[in-house]
C-alpha cells in the first residue's frame, strides 16, 4: 500500500491524494495567496495517464474544484460520487468556472494597457461541462471493484451526500474519512461510525477544540434577533450555499415561535439552487427532518423567509431599512452579493454581522473575526464600526470529541493519517488520541508519500 498526500496535508484546502499510483481521492482547489494558489491548481504533480479513477468524497470545492483542470490537462477515466454529490458538485463548479472567467477578464484588461501577455482561466464553462461527462453515481453501502481493490461509499454526514470511503485491496485496507459531520446537526444523519480499516486517513478541522452544543446556538441567535429587532438595524450572516445555509433555515424554522417576525432574506442564487436540490434527497434526511416533511411542514419555505434570486431585487434589499436577517454568500467574504450588503453594515454600529463557518486564513471573514479595524471591500477602504459575532456551535465538521469517539469505534485499526487540518489543530489531535489509540498516528507533510 502507497499513498502520497499531495495537497490537504498541514493546510485545510487543496485535497488530493494518491493512493497505490493508480486512484486519486479528491481533486480539490488550493486557497491562499492568489499567486501561490495559481501555481499549485494550474500544475498539480501527477502523471494522469497512470489513474484509473478519481473517487470524490463531497462537492466542496477544497475537494472537488480542480477536477475540471484534470479533465483538461487529460485525465480521460471515470469520477465516482453520490448522486447528491454530483448534483451540488456541478453547481459549484459552474459557478466556480464563472469566477474564474469573469477574473481573468478583469486581469487581462490591466495586462493589455501594460502592453503584457494575456491569461487563461484555471478553467472555463466548458471545461466544466466536459468533466461533468466523466461523473458516475456510486450509492452509499454498494461495494464495486476496480481491478484488485473493492470500493465502497459511506455516509460521512457532513453535506448533502458527503461520504467516506473505503478500499480494500490485497495488501489491506484503507478509509477516507473525507470532511466528517457531526452527531444531532439538522437534516442529515448522524456520520457512519465503526467502519472496520487498518489504516485511516482522518480530517482535523477542528482537532483541537469542541464546538458549542446547539441548544446554545439556538439562544446566541434568539438573543441576536432580538437585539436587531430592538435596534430596527441589520442581522448580516455570511454562509457557505452548500448545508450552511439551510441548516441556518432549518434552525430559524425552529426558532418561528421564540423569535420576532423579522424577514428572513437568502440572497444567494447558488443557495437557492442547492436548496433545490436538498427538496430532491429526502432519502437522505434524518429521522427528524422526513418527519416534518411528511407531516406537510417544509423547514425549507416558511412564513417571513424571503428568496432573493436577481440583481435587482438584491439592490432593493441593499436599501431596505431593518429590522432584518441577511443569508448570503460567500462563507467567508471572499466574493458574492454578500460583499455588497458588507459596504452597508461594516460602517453601521447598530448592524451586525455573524459568522457561523470556518475563515481560512487570508480571507476577508478571517481578518474581521481577528478584529481589524479597517478593511477593503471592491478596491475602497471601510472602517469596521458594526459588531462582529462568532458562533461556531453551526460548523458541520466534527470536533475533537467527535473525531476522538469516530477513532474509538473503528475496529483493528492500526494507522492514522492526519489530514485537512492547520497544523496546531493537527498536533492537539493527535496528543489526545494517543491516551486511547496505540497504533502509528503520522501528520504528514506536503508531498510526502507513505509506503506500508
Amino acid at each position: 500500500m502507497r499513498i502520497k498526500f499531495l495537497g490537504g496535508a498541514r493546510t485545510v484546502t487543496g485535497s488530493l491524494f494518491l493512493y497505490n499510483n493508480r486512484f486519486l481521492i479528491e481533486a480539490g482547489l488550493f486557497q491562499g495567496h492568489r499567486e501561490e494558489a495559481e501555481q499549485i491548481n494550474r500544475n498539480p504533480p501527477i502523471d494522469l495517464s497512470q489513474i484509473s479513477a478519481i473517487l470524490l468524497t463531497h462537492a466542496h470545492l477544497d475537494h472537488s474544484g480542480n477536477i475540471p483542470n484534470l479533465i483538461k490537462k487529460g485525465y480521460q477515466g471515470p469520477i465516482y460520487a453520490t448522486q447528491a454529490t454530483i448534483e451540488i458538485t456541478s453547481l459549484l463548479l459552474r459557478d466556480a468556472a464563472h469566477i474564474f472567467e469573469q477574473d481573468i477578464a478583469y486581469l487581462n484588461k490591466k495586462l493589455r494597457k501594460k502592453g503584457l501577455p494575456e491569461k487563461e482561466p484555471l478553467y472555463t464553462i466548458d471545461d466544466v461541462e466536459r468533466s461533468l461527462q466523466h461523473f458516475e453515481p456510486i450509492p452509499y453501502h454498494h461495494p464495486f471493484q476496480i481491478g484488485d481493490e473493492t470500493i465502497t461509499f459511506f455516509d460521512a454526514g457532513h453535506i448533502l451526500g458527503s461520504a467516506q470511503i473505503r478500499l480494500e485491496g490485497p495488501k489491506g485496507s484503507i478509509l477516507f474519512s473525507g470532511d466528517l459531520g457531526r452527531r444531532g446537526m439538522p437534516f442529515l444523519r448522524d456520520p457512519e461510525l465503526g467502519i472496520k480499516t487498518e489504516v485511516l486517513v482522518l480530517e482535523s478541522t477542528y482537532g483541537g477544540r469542541n464546538h458549542e452544543e446547539l441548544t446554545t446556538v439556538k439562544e446566541k441567535l434568539i438573543q441576536l434577533i432580538n437585539k436587531i429587532n430592538r435596534r430596527k438595524s441589520r442581522l448580516l450572516i455570511p454562509a457557505f450555499a452548500v448545508e450552511r445555509t439551510q441548516d441556518l433555515i432549518y434552525l430559524l424554522h425552529e426558532l418561528e415561535d421564540e423569535i420576532p417576525p423579522v424577514p428572513i432574506y437568502v440572497d444567494s442564487p447558488l443557495a437557492q439552487n442547492v436548496t433545490r436540490i436538498f427538496k430532491s434527497h429526502v432519502e437522505l434526511y434524518d429521522r427528524e427532518a422526513k418527519e416534518l416533511i411528511q407531516n406537510n411542514d417544509d423547514p425549507l419555505g416558511f412564513g417571513h423567509l424571503h428568496y432573493i434570486r436577481d440583481v435587482e431585487e438584491s439592490k432593493w434589499l441593499n436599501d431596505r431599512e431593518g429590522p432584518l436577517i441577511i443569508i448570503s454568500a460567500s462563507g467567508m467574504c471572499e466574493g458574492g452579493r454578500i460583499l455588497h450588503h458588507l459596504k452597508r453594515s461594516l460602517t453601521n454600529p447598530d448592524d451586525i454581522v455573524l459568522f457561523v463557518g470556518f475563515q481560512a486564513r487570508n480571507t476577508l471573514g478571517r481578518r474581521l473575526i481577528d478584529g481589524v479595524k479597517e478593511v477593503k471591500v471592491f478596491g475602497e477602504e471601510y472602517p469596521v464600526r458594526c459588531e462582529i459575532v462568532r458562533i461556531d456551535g453551526l460548523s458541520s465538521h466534527a470536533d475533537q470529541n467527535d473525531l476522538i469517539t469516530y477513532v474509538k469505534s473503528i475496529p483493528e485499526l492500526k494507522r492514522i493519517f492526519l489530514i485537512h487540518g492547520e497544523e496546531e489543530e493537527m498536533e492537539t489531535l493527535a496528543e489526545k488520541l494517543k491516551s486511547s489509540f496505540t497504533g502509528q498516528i503520522d501528520l504528514p507533510q506536503l508531498g510526502e508519500e507513505f509506503q506500508f
